[in-house]
């Protein structure tokens, strides 16, 4: 599954609303739908599937084994 990294995400998005203000500055609001449509993308992505997706990831990692030792190392 392609995946974006959390802070390349963070900075394409607000990138793209900078560049959109400023584009929508200088020559309007068309010009400018574009980046704001990215911006709005990508924030819902990260919104909807992002912060799954890094909980998955952690948990795939994850040293079950090890896990349930030190978990169960607490009880008396």
């Amino acid at each position: 599954m392609f995946t974006i990294n959390i802070y390349l995400r963070i900075a394409a998005i607000v990138a793209s609303i900078i560049i959109g203000v400023v584009l929508t500055m200088l020559y309007g609001f068309w010009y400018a739908f574009p980046l704001y449509l990215i911006a709005v993308v990508l924030l819902s992505g990260y919104l909807l599937v992002g912060t799954v997706q890094s909980a998955s990831q952690l948990m795939q990692i994850q040293d079950m084994e090890g896990q349930r030792k030190t978990q169960y190392d607490d009880i008396p």
